[in-house]
C-alpha cells in the first residue's frame, strides 16, 4: 500500500514555499539526475519556459544542470510551452543543414533547402516569392551578377564583416553556429550545442566558475588597415572566375561554329547531326547545302554546278572538269552565268583525216552482200521495197 503523502510538505529550494509533494516533479527514474525533488513545479517550469525562450535545444535540470529527456520537459511545462520546444528542436535540426535558408524578408520568418550554392544563387522563397541572392546574402540584384554587385559594394561587405566578427565569435564548442555577444559578462552559452564557454579566451567555462571572471584573456588584437588587402582579394578572385568564363566563352563559341550555321534566309542557327549536306530550316523551311550555303532548290532543278564554287560538291571540284548546263536561263545567278560563260568557251573537239591512203579504219571490216534468189524491185512513191520470189 502506497503511503499517503497528503499531508506532507516539502520546502522549494528556489522560492522557499512549503508546497505538498506532488508539486515536485520527480525526474529521479533517469540515471543523470541522482538526486532529489527539490525545486517545485512552478519555479522548475518557469526555469524551463526561460531556456526555450532563448532557443535552446538541450534544457537543463533546475537542480543539477544536466540535460532533460524530452519526457521530462512534456511533464514539467504546459502544453504551449511545449510546442514552443518542438519548434525551437525543429529549429535546430534544421539549420544544421548546410543548404537550408531562411527567408530574408522582413515580413516572412519562413525557410526551405536550396541547392545550387553560387553556382545558382537565386533564392526564391516558396511562401512569399521573395527573391535573395545566397551568394551575397542581400535581396536579389536585378539585371547584375553577383561579381558586378560586390565590385560595387566592396568597402560594405568588408566593413559589415568585420563588424560581423567583431561582435560575434563562431561556437568553440565544434556546432559552427556564430553567437553575438550584446553586453553582460564574458560567460556564453551555445543556443545551438549548449557549450558554455569564456568570449575572452574562447575556453570551458568550467574553470572559470570559481573567480567568476577570465584569468587570462586574449590579448587584444590592434587595429589593423586589412581592407585593402581584403579587396584585392576580392577583385583577383573575380578576375580568375571572369578569366575561366571568358574561355569557357571561346570554347562554347568555337564548339557551335564547328557543328552548326545559320540559316542564309533567317539566320537561325542549325546543327547537322549526320547524314546528307542537304539542310532544311526548320524555323523558316529553307533548304541550302550545309557546306556552302548554296540554294538547294536550284540544285535539284539543274545540277551539282549551282554549288558555290569552292564546295566539295561542286562538279569542277568533285570530277576536275566542267559539264554544260542542263539549261542556260539567265536569272540573275552571277553563279549560273559563270558557268554559262565556261560552257559556252568550252573547246569542241575536231576529227583529223587520216594521212594514210586506203587505209582501214581499226576494227571495221567489208561484209559481202550474197544474193541467192532472184529480186523483183518496183518502185514506190513511199520508197523502195524489196520482195523474193516464190
Amino acid at each position: 500500500m502506497a503511503p499517503n503523502t497528503a499531508g506532507h510538505v516539502h520546502d522549494c529550494v528556489v522560492c522557499m514555499k512549503d508546497q505538498p509533494l506532488d508539486s515536485f516533479p520527480d525526474i529521479s527514474n533517469d540515471s543523470h539526475h541522482q538526486h532529489g525533488a527539490d525545486v517545485c513545479r512552478t519555479c522548475f517550469n518557469r526555469y524551463l519556459i526561460q531556456q526555450i525562450d532563448e532557443g535552446q535545444a538541450h534544457a537543463k535540470c533546475a537542480e543539477c544542470q544536466e540535460t532533460l529527456r524530452y519526457q521530462h520537459v512534456k511533464m514539467i511545462v504546459s502544453k504551449t510551452t511545449l510546442m514552443k520546444y518542438d519548434k525551437v528542436l525543429l529549429k535546430i535540426f534544421v539549420e544544421e543543414d548546410e543548404d537550408f535558408y531562411y527567408c530574408m524578408s522582413a515580413k516572412c520568418k519562413s525557410g526551405q533547402i536550396h541547392i545550387g550554392g553560387e553556382d545558382m544563387p537565386i533564392f526564391c522563397c516558396k511562401i512569399c516569392q521573395h527573391k535573395q541572392c545566397m551568394a551575397c546574402e542581400i535581396p536579389w540584384h536585378e539585371g547584375e551578377t553577383c561579381d558586378q554587385y560586390q565590385a560595387r559594394h566592396d568597402d560594405e561587405i568588408i566593413q559589415t564583416e568585420a563588424l560581423i566578427r567583431q561582435t560575434s565569435k563562431i561556437c568553440p564548442g565544434g556546432c559552427g553556429a556564430r553567437i553575438e555577444r550584446n553586453g553582460g559578462c564574458p560567460h556564453m552559452l551555445c543556443g545551438r550545442c549548449s557549450h558554455e564557454f569564456c568570449w575572452l579566451c574562447l575556453g570551458d567555462w568550467a574553470p572559470h566558475q570559481a573567480q567568476g571572471t577570465c584569468i587570462n584573456p586574449v590579448p587584444a588584437v590592434p587595429e589593423v588597415d586589412f581592407y585593402s588587402a581584403e579587396i584585392q582579394a576580392r577583385q583577383n578572385e573575380r578576375q580568375a572566375r571572369q578569366n575561366v568564363r571568358d574561355y569557357d566563352d571561346e570554347q562554347s563559341e568555337a564548339t557551335i561554329a564547328s557543328i552548326t550555321k545559320p540559316c542564309p534566309k533567317c539566320k537561325v542557327r542549325i546543327e547537322i547531326d549526320g547524314g546528307c549536306d542537304h539542310m532544311t530550316c526548320a524555323q523558316c523551311s529553307y533548304e541550302f547545302c550545309f557546306e556552302c550555303l548554296a540554294d538547294y532548290k536550284k540544285i535539284l532543278k539543274h545540277d551539282n554546278r549551282r554549288h558555290k564554287r569552292a564546295c566539295v560538291y561542286y562538279v569542277g571540284q568533285a570530277h576536275g572538269r566542267v559539264m554544260p548546263l542542263k539549261t542556260d536561263v539567265d536569272d540573275g545567278d552571277d553563279d549560273d552565268d559563270f558557268l554559262s560563260s565556261i560552257a559556252s568557251t568550252k573547246p569542241r573537239a575536231t576529227v583529223r583525216k587520216s594521212t594514210v591512203k586506203n587505209k582501214k579504219p581499226v576494227g571495221v571490216t567489208k561484209k559481202k552482200v550474197v544474193v541467192t534468189s532472184p529480186v523483183v524491185r518496183r518502185g514506190t512513191r513511199a520508197g523502195l521495197r524489196s520482195s523474193t520470189a516464190a
